[in-house]
């Protein structure tokens, strides 16, 4: 299978379902959808390929109050 037809596989059932999929080509871009659509703080852990693109400062450049805070570190504990 290629990996086109999976991403074709993939798109066409979260639509079927009812999710939006959306192309993105840049952080930039992908900050400009979150930053048109959330109202409040977007809590976003840290994640190698969210950090390796910069996505917290494109947010960040889009006016979006980001925690960039892992709670699931704190799951354990919490009480």
């Amino acid at each position: 299978m290629t990996h086109q037809t999976l991403i074709d596989q993939f798109t066409n059932t979260a639509i079927s379902i009812g999710a939006e999929v959306h192309f993105l080509d840049s952080p930039a871009t992908a900050a400009e959808l979150v930053a048109s659509r959330i109202e409040g703080t977007l809590l976003l852990p840290s994640f190698p390929t969210g950090k390796r693109m910069k996505l917290h400062d494109a947010l960040t450049k889009q006016g979006v109050a980001v925690v960039d805070r892992d709670f699931r570190v704190q799951a354990e504990t919490a009480e």
